[in-house]
């Protein structure tokens, strides 16, 4: 989670750091989002813009790794995941949950698509990648660097 209290530049690179040993296949990073029921409900949620400079970063480290523009990037900002993609992420998990479901899965405030059924959701997401000039690709296995 980058913004998430306290967290320093130093932390993030120490973070980033640390990957370049893992070298992981699949890096999810997202915005820090306060929640009005945990300790930290008075800290202000992670910065949209911090988050794409740390997922740029983390695409030319590993140019072949998936990651995702998560939904909180979406949350953030009505263009977040938009943005993510713009950044180097190449994934995107569209929220498929039932819409009576959806209200009791929220990680955090103001998720956004809540009253969106499956397939308005992959309909916006397909107008929002189109957009940008990208297509997406369906049922693909995105295969990671350790995959063969």
């Amino acid at each position: 989670m980058v913004g998430s209290p306290y967290q320093t530049t130093q932390n993030i690179i120490s973070d980033l750091r640390y990957l370049k040993e893992l070298k992981p296949d699949m890096i999810g990073i997202g915005p820090y989002i306060t929640h009005k029921e945990t300790p930290f409900a008075d800290k202000k949620s992670g910065s949209i813009t911090l988050t794409l400079r740390v997922l740029a970063i983390l695409r030319l480290m590993f140019p072949k790794s998936l990651i995702p523009a998560t939904t909180a990037l979406g949350t953030l900002d009505n263009e977040g995941q938009k943005k993510g993609i713009l950044s180097g992420a190449n994934v995107i998990m569209p929220n498929a949950t039932a819409v009576g479901y959806r209200a009791g899965y929220q990680l955090y405030a103001n998720k956004p698509n809540l009253d969106e059924n499956a397939e308005e959701t992959m309909a916006a997401l397909e107008a929002s990648v189109k957009s940008i000039g990208e297509t997406l690709r369906l049922n693909e296995l995105g295969d990671s660097p350790h995959a063969k």
